[in-house]
């Protein structure tokens, strides 16, 4: 009798799990039953201990040194005197507020879409800071001709710019390989699309670009260099025509593309306000130096393009 009433209890299980399965699905259960393949990726960078430039379950990717080689330098009959030069960058650093998630679909796209294509879906953090590091320039140890296995640079850098730590967040980059079948601004079909918003607008600060040499100012003389230019902050959001722009956000909404004129940026969007605080010339330690702040209202840079190529 035990074992008929198991038997039974285990009919009716399977039974009733078969009867849920063979249940009619609405839209929405269907809808939510599609799109599931394909690869999601979940990056979450270490633990730094400067990760409380962003507070969440994110981390921070930090970078020593970062050199850009220019090989040839500048001619000689530009001035300059043809020896290999490096743009340094040291203490690159990315920071987030929580990881980065990236979706990966492989569409076969049918000949009237324009063929397969992989698209690539990249969710940046809402809170994100991209710290550069000081900038400089320095003597490179690459040459030009055939590859070297000499890298790095020759002493240390000369200073240009101070750190610079850029606040954004809240973006999206849809990236679609193989065919393009996604709309551009200009062209009909765009490589990598970016959306998205990020509060409280662009933020850039600790601008301060250098020029300490030189001959210092005297009684008779306002001196040859030897003072920088600073920027408190930078802060870029859609326009307000005037109006108080402290909740402001940034719309983003770029189309990058790669063509024979190199890496293609086109600006969308809309208008933009932007605010330069705290402008000071000469002795940027002194309060003095203060010019005040700037601003520009309804910055219109929709449809232009920026190219990005080597000479």
């Amino acid at each position: 009798m035990k074992l008929f009433t198991q038997l039974a209890l285990v009919s009716a299980i399977a039974v009733s799990g078969n009867a849920m399965a063979m249940q009619a699905l609405d839209d929405a259960q269907l809808a939510s039953t599609t799109g599931q393949d394909g690869i999601t990726l979940t990056i979450k960078p270490p633990v730094k201990p400067f990760a409380a430039l962003t507070a969440g379950a994110g981390g921070v990717i930090a970078i020593d040194h970062i050199y850009v080689h220019d090989k040839d330098g500048l001619a000689i009959a530009d001035g300059g005197t043809g020896t290999a030069g490096a743009i340094t960058l040291d203490g690159f650093a990315i920071a987030g507020n929580t990881p980065i998630v990236v979706k990966i679909d492989a569409d076969g796209g049918g000949a009237a879409a324009g063929g397969a294509f992989l698209n690539v879906n990249v969710a940046l953090p809402s809170e994100l800071i991209i710290r550069t590091g000081v900038i400089g320039v320095a003597d490179s140890n690459r040459s030009t001709g055939a590859l070297s296995t000499v890298r790095g640079i020759n002493g240390t850098s000369t200073k240009i710019l101070d750190s610079i730590d850029v606040k954004l967040g809240g973006a999206t980059m849809n990236i679609q390989l193989g065919n393009q079948v996604q709309a551009g601004h200009v062209n009909t079909q765009t490589m990598i699309k970016v959306s998205g918003s990020i509060a409280n607008g662009l933020s850039i600060s600790g601008v301060t670009l250098r020029d300490d040499t030189g001959s210092a100012p005297t009684a008779t003389n306002l001196g040859s260099s030897g003072g920088q230019i600073k920027l408190g902050e930078i802060v870029v959001t859609d326009t307000a025509n005037g109006a108080a722009v402290a909740a402001g956000t940034l719309t983003l909404a770029t189309d990058i593309d790669v063509s024979s004129n190199g890496l293609v940026l086109t600006l969308g969007g809309g208008k933009n306000d932007v605010l330069l605080a705290d402008v000071r010339l000469g002795d940027t330690t002194l309060a003095t130096s203060s010019i005040g702040d700037v601003e520009i209202v309804g910055l219109d840079m929709i449809g232009a393009q920026i190219a990005v190529t080597g000479h």
